[in-house]
């Protein structure tokens, strides 16, 4: 029988390849065997081994020899480590039988080969980035693989990259690859809520903020980096929706419009609106309606809302309608003469004296007339009065009379 020459590791089946199953069969020693009363037992150990097998038959004894070889490959080479500059590094491989063949690399599969030769157990590389080193030893058809990271400082400072947050949020900033030794010390400090000293931290943004972060190594290295996070323009108060006419008759529509431009929009209840994503949808409910619109910007968003008022009035009176006297005593009661009217879009209110003279006028109905002119006080006295009116939904009113001024 032929040696057996194996790596560490490896269970080769022992023995002859032609037994005889009415043959006894014995081991010696019987140690590192799954079974030593059997032809073909399996080497289960680590260790060199010399075997005897003894195979007896009809009164006979025949004596074979065995020997199991085992190739134990060692490998030692530096741990992982962290530099503070880019400098050159010598790493250096310890393995045996010395007689292997060794072999360096920076990709896992070996197709860039990095020492001079199989016999050069050192190589010399100059480290810009983060990089991992694999060496390969191979000796009597086995093999053995390590690997080493060689990592920078400044590449484990790194903040995850600038973006937007919304205003008064709180927000986190995180280091990408943070080293577990190293000291993250965070600015501007009075807008860090929790985290100081360690790699991730919770802010709160007022507004556009450079942050920064500096690592302290346990061998006194420093490395900084920043992020620059800027405030969305989206809050409460940026935004207004506006509804043209605010007030309907039924059937009719208003234009909604929400300020700014330039976002993404949702209007709800969208069931009455031409649109749920328009920035100016036309509405036309069937009863009066407050529709809100959330505007964002993918990062941020705000809301408002705006009411149509479907009511149901007559372009005339009574829902327009004029006092014909009013008191200007100082009385505190019916001081000022109005146009009393809630559907009105647009008006034209003029007041004569019985001379004709023009002595007030107005296209505003929250403005009256105080029952002066000039600046002095008018005597009791009937006067005149025209009204032009453009009520919500287009329709048009004319009305003239007359006003008694009584003091």
């Amino acid at each position: 029988m032929t040696d057996v020459i194996i790596c560490i590791g490896d269970q080769p089946q022992l023995g002859p390849e032609n037994v005889n199953p009415n043959f006894n069969y014995l081991w010696s020693p019987d140690q590192n065997l799954n079974f030593a009363n059997i032809p073909n037992p399996t080497f289960i150990g680590y260790t060199d081994t010399e075997y005897i097998l003894t195979v007896t038959h009809d009164g006979c004894a025949d004596t074979y020899f065995q020997n199991v070889d085992v190739t134990e490959l060692t490998l030692v080479i530096p741990g992982d480590t962290t530099l503070c500059d880019e400098i050159p590094v010598t790493l250096t491989a310890y393995y045996s039988p010395i007689s292997a063949n060794i072999t360096w690399s920076d990709v896992p599969n070996f197709s860039n080969i990095l020492n001079d030769n199989t016999s050069d157990p050192d190589i010399v590389v100059d480290i810009v980035v983060p990089t991992t080193f694999y060496v390969q030893i191979e000796a009597f058809g086995c093999e053995l693989e390590a690997e080493v990271n060689v990592g920078l400082v400044s590449f484990q400072t790194v903040i995850e990259g600038d973006f937007t947050v919304c205003a008064e949020d709180t927000t986190t900033l995180s280091v990408l690859d943070p080293n577990p030794e190293f000291v993250y010390t965070w600015s501007p400090e009075i807008l860090i809520l929790e985290g100081q000293n360690t790699p991730s931290v919770n802010v709160v943004v007022h507004e556009e903020t450079m942050f920064y972060v500096e690592s302290t190594t346990p061998f006194d290295c420093v490395a900084t980096d920043s992020v620059l996070v800027e405030v969305s323009e989206l809050t409460a108060s940026s935004i207004a929706a506006t509804a043209t006419p605010e007030f309907i008759g039924e059937g009719q529509s208003s234009q909604l419009n929400v300020m700014p431009s330039g976002f993404s929009y949702e209007w709800t209840p969208s069931s009455t609106l031409s649109s749920s994503h328009a920035q100016s949808p036309l509405a036309t409910p069937s009863a009066t309606t407050t529709y809100i619109v959330t505007v964002s910007d993918d990062e941020c968003e705000a809301r408002t809302e705006v009411t149509v008022y479907v009511t149901d009035f007559v372009c005339g009176p009574p829902s327009i309608y004029v006092p014909n006297a009013f008191t200007p005593n100082k009385d505190l009661r019916n001081e000022k003469l109005f146009v009393r009217a809630n559907n009105i879009s647009k008006l034209y209110f003029v007041i004569y004296d019985r001379w004709g003279e023009k002595i007030f006028e107005t296209d505003h109905a929250a403005l009256g007339w105080d029952g002066t002119f000039g600046g002095k006080e008018l005597d009791p006295d009937v006067y005149v009065y025209y009204l032009e009116a453009t009520c919500y939904g287009g329709q048009t009113y004319f009305e003239e009379g007359n006003i008694t001024l009584i003091r």
